[in-house]
């Protein structure tokens, strides 16, 4: 693994804003966890800052998909191994299943609306 060398940020640089917009920076960092001046350089270099929540939220999800796709090779392999007492209808019912439970997912992920990634450039993962 490559050592990222640290860049020396000397420089400072003012801005004007209102007394509203200055609080909502400040909030903005706040509830992020993270400084407003690294929130304004995120902002500048045009990366898309998530909170640890939502981080976290989106580990759970892959988690999530990660144990579906478990169940489809289980289901997959059972198939195989057992070729004659398989039962189209009993796949397909498993089948369901996972399917509902993917719908599931989906609809949790939209009515919640969680966020991909910590923190993202043109959707690569930053971090």
């Amino acid at each position: 693994m490559t050592e990222q060398k640290r860049i020396n940020k000397d420089r400072t640089f003012k801005f004007r804003c209102t007394e509203a917009e200055l609080l909502l920076w400040k909030a903005k960092a706040k509830a992020l966890g993270i400084p407003v001046a690294k929130l304004l350089a995120d902002a500048l270099n045009g990366i898309n800052t998530k909170s640890k929540v939502e981080h976290k939220v989106q580990q759970k999800q892959v988690a999530e998909v990660a144990k579906i796709g478990n169940n489809l090779n289980q289901v997959a392999r059972w198939v195989n191994t057992y070729k004659q007492g398989a039962t189209v209808i009993g796949v397909l019912v498993v089948l369901k299943q996972i399917e509902q439970h993917i719908h599931t997912l989906l609809i949790a992920k939209h009515s919640d609306n969680t966020v991909v990634s910590g923190r993202t450039r043109g959707g690569e993962n930053v971090e």
